[in-house]
Protein backbone atom coordinates (compact mmCIF):
# COMPACT_ATOMS: atom_id res chain seq x y z
CA UNK A 1 0.00 0.00 0.00
CA UNK A 2 3.02 2.13 0.53
CA UNK A 3 4.29 1.95 -2.58
CA UNK A 4 0.88 2.59 -4.70
CA UNK A 5 0.08 5.52 -2.13
CA UNK A 6 3.78 6.48 -3.18
CA UNK A 7 2.81 5.99 -7.01
CA UNK A 8 -0.27 8.24 -6.41
CA UNK A 9 1.31 10.75 -4.95
CA UNK A 10 3.97 11.07 -7.72
CA UNK A 11 0.71 11.27 -9.98
CA UNK A 12 -0.65 14.01 -8.51
CA UNK A 13 2.64 15.62 -8.55
CA UNK A 14 2.93 15.48 -11.92
CA UNK A 15 -0.38 16.90 -12.66
CA UNK A 16 0.52 19.97 -10.60
CA UNK A 17 3.61 20.44 -12.99
CA UNK A 18 2.05 22.02 -16.04
CA UNK A 19 1.39 25.58 -14.13
CA UNK A 20 5.06 25.85 -13.68
CA UNK A 21 5.44 27.67 -16.87
CA UNK A 22 2.74 29.97 -16.59
CA UNK A 23 4.25 31.06 -13.44
CA UNK A 24 8.01 30.79 -14.76
CA UNK A 25 6.96 33.35 -18.07
CA UNK A 26 4.93 35.47 -15.64
CA UNK A 27 7.98 36.21 -13.52
CA UNK A 28 10.27 36.55 -16.34
CA UNK A 29 8.11 39.26 -17.91
CA UNK A 30 7.63 41.08 -14.36
CA UNK A 31 11.46 40.67 -13.97
CA UNK A 32 12.19 42.33 -17.47
CA UNK A 33 9.43 45.30 -16.27
CA UNK A 34 11.44 45.55 -12.86
CA UNK A 35 14.83 45.90 -14.68
CA UNK A 36 13.73 48.79 -16.75
CA UNK A 37 15.13 52.35 -16.39
CA UNK A 38 11.76 53.63 -15.61
CA UNK A 39 11.07 51.12 -12.67
CA UNK A 40 14.66 52.07 -11.07
CA UNK A 41 13.47 55.63 -11.59
CA UNK A 42 10.71 55.26 -9.66
CA UNK A 43 11.63 53.31 -6.79
CA UNK A 44 14.54 55.76 -6.36
CA UNK A 45 12.58 58.77 -6.51
CA UNK A 46 15.09 60.18 -8.77
CA UNK A 47 16.48 59.81 -12.71
CA UNK A 48 18.75 57.27 -13.66
CA UNK A 49 21.61 57.84 -16.08
CA UNK A 50 20.20 55.36 -18.62
CA UNK A 51 16.62 57.12 -18.30
CA UNK A 52 18.33 60.53 -18.89
CA UNK A 53 19.86 59.15 -21.65
CA UNK A 54 16.79 57.65 -23.23
CA UNK A 55 14.55 60.67 -22.72
CA UNK A 56 16.78 62.90 -24.53
CA UNK A 57 17.68 60.55 -27.22
CA UNK A 58 13.65 60.59 -27.28
CA UNK A 59 13.45 64.33 -27.49
CA UNK A 60 16.11 64.73 -30.09
CA UNK A 61 14.53 62.08 -32.22
CA UNK A 62 11.04 64.19 -32.01
CA UNK A 63 13.17 67.35 -32.53
CA UNK A 64 14.79 65.85 -35.84
CA UNK A 65 10.94 64.75 -37.07
CA UNK A 66 9.68 68.32 -36.39
CA UNK A 67 12.56 70.08 -38.38
CA UNK A 68 12.33 67.61 -41.19
CA UNK A 69 9.03 69.35 -41.98
CA UNK A 70 11.08 72.52 -43.05
CA UNK A 71 12.67 70.55 -46.29
CA UNK A 72 8.57 70.16 -47.70
CA UNK A 73 7.71 73.38 -46.45
CA UNK A 74 10.62 75.30 -48.59
CA UNK A 75 9.36 73.01 -51.75
CA UNK A 76 6.03 74.17 -51.50
CA UNK A 77 7.14 77.82 -51.33
CA UNK A 78 9.60 77.46 -53.95
CA UNK A 79 7.33 76.58 -56.34
CA UNK A 80 4.83 79.48 -55.25
CA UNK A 81 7.80 81.51 -56.03
CA UNK A 82 8.94 80.42 -58.99
CA UNK A 83 5.91 79.06 -61.27
CA UNK A 84 3.53 81.95 -62.15
CA UNK A 85 1.11 78.90 -63.48
CA UNK A 86 0.79 77.69 -59.81
CA UNK A 87 0.01 81.18 -58.62
CA UNK A 88 -2.13 81.77 -60.86
CA UNK A 89 -3.95 78.45 -59.97
CA UNK A 90 -4.40 79.51 -56.05
CA UNK A 91 -4.16 83.77 -55.96
CA UNK A 92 -5.26 84.00 -59.69
CA UNK A 93 -8.89 86.30 -60.50
CA UNK A 94 -10.86 83.31 -60.50
CA UNK A 95 -9.66 81.45 -57.36
CA UNK A 96 -12.31 82.50 -54.94
CA UNK A 97 -14.78 80.00 -56.17
CA UNK A 98 -12.79 77.37 -56.92
CA UNK A 99 -11.25 77.54 -53.40
CA UNK A 100 -15.00 77.46 -52.00
CA UNK A 101 -15.45 74.34 -54.22
CA UNK A 102 -12.42 73.05 -52.40
CA UNK A 103 -13.09 73.39 -48.73
CA UNK A 104 -16.37 71.42 -49.88
CA UNK A 105 -15.27 68.70 -51.06
CA UNK A 106 -12.00 68.51 -48.46
CA UNK A 107 -14.98 68.17 -45.80
CA UNK A 108 -16.20 65.15 -48.02
CA UNK A 109 -12.65 63.67 -47.91
CA UNK A 110 -12.49 63.74 -43.87
CA UNK A 111 -16.04 62.13 -43.92
CA UNK A 112 -15.02 59.64 -46.35
CA UNK A 113 -11.61 59.24 -44.34
CA UNK A 114 -13.66 59.25 -40.70
CA UNK A 115 -15.21 56.33 -42.09
CA UNK A 116 -12.41 54.44 -43.48
CA UNK A 117 -10.83 54.71 -39.66
CA UNK A 118 -14.24 53.48 -38.16
CA UNK A 119 -13.51 50.17 -40.62
CA UNK A 120 -10.19 49.88 -40.00
CA UNK A 121 -10.10 50.10 -36.26
CA UNK A 122 -13.43 47.33 -36.27
CA UNK A 123 -10.89 45.31 -38.71
CA UNK A 124 -8.21 45.79 -36.25
CA UNK A 125 -9.85 44.74 -33.08
CA UNK A 126 -11.36 41.41 -35.28
CA UNK A 127 -7.46 40.91 -36.36
CA UNK A 128 -5.61 41.49 -32.94
CA UNK A 129 -8.17 40.43 -30.73
CA UNK A 130 -9.97 37.56 -32.66
CA UNK A 131 -7.66 35.92 -34.84
CA UNK A 132 -4.73 36.61 -33.17
CA UNK A 133 -5.31 35.98 -29.58
CA UNK A 134 -4.39 39.04 -28.10
CA UNK A 135 -6.01 39.80 -24.71
CA UNK A 136 -7.53 42.88 -23.84
CA UNK A 137 -5.32 44.28 -22.07
CA UNK A 138 -2.62 43.72 -23.82
CA UNK A 139 -4.66 45.06 -26.91
CA UNK A 140 -5.26 48.64 -25.17
CA UNK A 141 -1.50 48.48 -24.71
CA UNK A 142 -0.89 48.43 -27.92
CA UNK A 143 -3.55 51.23 -29.52
CA UNK A 144 -2.82 53.39 -26.60
CA UNK A 145 -0.23 56.23 -26.32
CA UNK A 146 3.26 55.49 -26.99
CA UNK A 147 5.60 58.36 -25.61
CA UNK A 148 5.46 56.90 -22.34
CA UNK A 149 6.13 53.20 -22.89
CA UNK A 150 9.51 52.51 -20.96
CA UNK A 151 11.29 49.41 -23.20
CA UNK A 152 9.62 46.55 -21.27
CA UNK A 153 6.08 46.55 -23.56
CA UNK A 154 7.48 44.54 -26.72
CA UNK A 155 9.69 41.93 -25.02
CA UNK A 156 6.17 41.54 -23.39
CA UNK A 157 4.46 41.04 -26.12
CA UNK A 158 7.04 39.13 -27.53
CA UNK A 159 7.30 36.78 -24.55
CA UNK A 160 3.57 36.33 -24.50
CA UNK A 161 2.89 36.22 -27.51
CA UNK A 162 6.08 35.38 -29.54
CA UNK A 163 8.30 37.83 -32.25
CA UNK A 164 6.78 36.24 -35.47
CA UNK A 165 3.42 36.44 -34.05
CA UNK A 166 3.42 40.07 -33.31
CA UNK A 167 5.14 40.76 -36.57
CA UNK A 168 2.87 38.92 -38.68
CA UNK A 169 0.02 40.95 -37.10
CA UNK A 170 1.79 44.32 -37.45
CA UNK A 171 2.15 43.42 -40.92
CA UNK A 172 -1.29 42.53 -41.82
CA UNK A 173 -2.55 45.60 -40.04
CA UNK A 174 -0.52 48.18 -41.68
CA UNK A 175 -0.77 46.25 -45.03
CA UNK A 176 -4.83 46.54 -44.50
CA UNK A 177 -4.43 50.51 -43.81
CA UNK A 178 -2.52 51.63 -46.29
CA UNK A 179 -4.18 49.36 -48.97
CA UNK A 180 -7.63 51.05 -47.98
CA UNK A 181 -6.24 54.15 -47.35
CA UNK A 182 -4.74 54.57 -51.01
CA UNK A 183 -7.80 53.81 -52.71
CA UNK A 184 -9.66 55.66 -51.00
CA UNK A 185 -7.21 58.46 -52.14
CA UNK A 186 -7.35 57.72 -56.06
CA UNK A 187 -10.65 57.31 -55.77
CA UNK A 188 -10.92 60.79 -54.46
CA UNK A 189 -8.23 62.45 -56.19
CA UNK A 190 -9.44 61.17 -59.75
CA UNK A 191 -13.02 60.81 -59.09
CA UNK A 192 -13.96 63.83 -56.73
CA UNK A 193 -11.74 66.48 -57.12
CA UNK A 194 -11.48 66.34 -61.12
CA UNK A 195 -8.85 69.42 -62.34
CA UNK A 196 -5.47 69.90 -61.29
CA UNK A 197 -6.88 73.54 -59.78
CA UNK A 198 -8.94 71.58 -56.89
CA UNK A 199 -6.43 68.97 -56.71
CA UNK A 200 -3.42 71.14 -55.43
CA UNK A 201 -5.99 73.21 -53.65
CA UNK A 202 -7.64 70.67 -51.36
CA UNK A 203 -4.25 68.68 -50.90
CA UNK A 204 -3.32 72.29 -49.22
CA UNK A 205 -6.68 72.46 -47.06
CA UNK A 206 -5.82 68.97 -45.73
CA UNK A 207 -2.49 69.58 -44.85
CA UNK A 208 -3.14 71.83 -41.64
CA UNK A 209 -5.94 69.66 -40.59
CA UNK A 210 -4.73 66.60 -40.35
CA UNK A 211 -1.27 67.54 -39.18
CA UNK A 212 -2.92 69.40 -36.24
CA UNK A 213 -5.26 66.11 -35.64
CA UNK A 214 -2.19 63.98 -35.42
CA UNK A 215 -0.24 66.56 -33.10
CA UNK A 216 -3.21 66.97 -30.94
CA UNK A 217 -4.10 63.47 -30.59
CA UNK A 218 -0.21 61.80 -30.18
CA UNK A 219 0.39 62.16 -26.34
CA UNK A 220 -3.26 61.07 -25.23
CA UNK A 221 -3.99 63.65 -23.26
CA UNK A 222 -6.34 65.69 -25.20
CA UNK A 223 -10.25 64.80 -26.77
CA UNK A 224 -10.05 61.47 -24.07
CA UNK A 225 -7.46 59.86 -25.84
CA UNK A 226 -9.09 60.10 -29.75
CA UNK A 227 -5.54 58.72 -31.03
CA UNK A 228 -6.82 55.51 -30.08
CA UNK A 229 -9.06 56.27 -33.22
CA UNK A 230 -7.03 57.88 -35.26
CA UNK A 231 -3.60 55.68 -34.89
CA UNK A 232 -5.12 52.12 -34.05
CA UNK A 233 -2.36 51.14 -32.56
CA UNK A 234 0.11 50.44 -35.89
CA UNK A 235 3.91 50.26 -35.84
CA UNK A 236 3.85 47.77 -33.03
CA UNK A 237 7.41 46.85 -32.98
CA UNK A 238 8.47 50.93 -33.12
CA UNK A 239 7.54 51.07 -29.65
CA UNK A 240 7.73 54.33 -27.84
CA UNK A 241 8.19 56.15 -31.68
CA UNK A 242 4.88 54.38 -32.65
CA UNK A 243 2.82 57.29 -32.74
CA UNK A 244 5.31 59.61 -33.15
CA UNK A 245 6.28 57.75 -36.81
CA UNK A 246 2.86 58.56 -38.36
CA UNK A 247 3.12 61.79 -37.55
CA UNK A 248 5.88 62.58 -39.40
CA UNK A 249 5.24 60.06 -42.51
CA UNK A 250 1.93 61.79 -42.77
CA UNK A 251 2.92 65.14 -42.84
CA UNK A 252 5.35 64.38 -45.50
CA UNK A 253 2.91 62.64 -47.48
CA UNK A 254 0.61 65.42 -47.34
CA UNK A 255 2.29 67.89 -48.28
CA UNK A 256 3.92 65.23 -51.35
CA UNK A 257 0.52 65.48 -52.49
CA UNK A 258 0.98 69.24 -52.37
CA UNK A 259 4.71 69.57 -54.72
CA UNK A 260 3.13 66.82 -56.93
CA UNK A 261 0.34 68.63 -58.27
CA UNK A 262 2.43 71.82 -58.30
CA UNK A 263 4.45 70.06 -60.18
CA UNK A 264 2.04 68.76 -62.68
CA UNK A 265 0.22 72.42 -62.87
CA UNK A 266 4.15 73.73 -63.72
CA UNK A 267 4.40 71.19 -66.33
CA UNK A 268 0.80 72.47 -67.96
CA UNK A 269 -0.05 68.29 -67.83
CA UNK A 270 -3.65 67.49 -68.89
CA UNK A 271 -5.91 66.62 -66.27
CA UNK A 272 -6.63 63.37 -67.68
CA UNK A 273 -2.35 62.29 -67.32
CA UNK A 274 -2.34 64.06 -64.29
CA UNK A 275 -4.83 61.18 -63.35
CA UNK A 276 -3.21 58.74 -64.79
CA UNK A 277 0.09 59.82 -63.40
CA UNK A 278 -1.76 59.95 -60.04
CA UNK A 279 -2.66 56.72 -59.41
CA UNK A 280 0.75 55.33 -61.14
CA UNK A 281 2.46 57.08 -58.33
CA UNK A 282 0.27 55.76 -55.86
CA UNK A 283 1.20 52.09 -56.76
CA UNK A 284 4.50 51.49 -54.40
CA UNK A 285 2.05 52.85 -51.37
CA UNK A 286 -0.82 50.53 -52.49
CA UNK A 287 0.47 47.31 -53.22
Amino acid sequence: MRLRSQKICGEEISLKKPAAPKQKLVSRADAKKSSTVESKAKQTGKQTPDLVKRNKEYLDTRTKGVLSFIIPVCIVGFFFWTEPKVRDQCFGADANKAWLDAARITGLYFFLWACKEVCLNLFKYWLMVKQFGISHEHFLLIIGPRGKWDGSEIPLLVETYTAERIKVMDAISRRAGHTLINISRIYFYTSIATTNQLRLMTAILQLPVISSLKFLTESGNNCKDLGRFVFQGSRVMDGQYGRFNLVVVNFWAYAGRIIMFQMLISRGTEEQLSSALFMLAFQPLLW
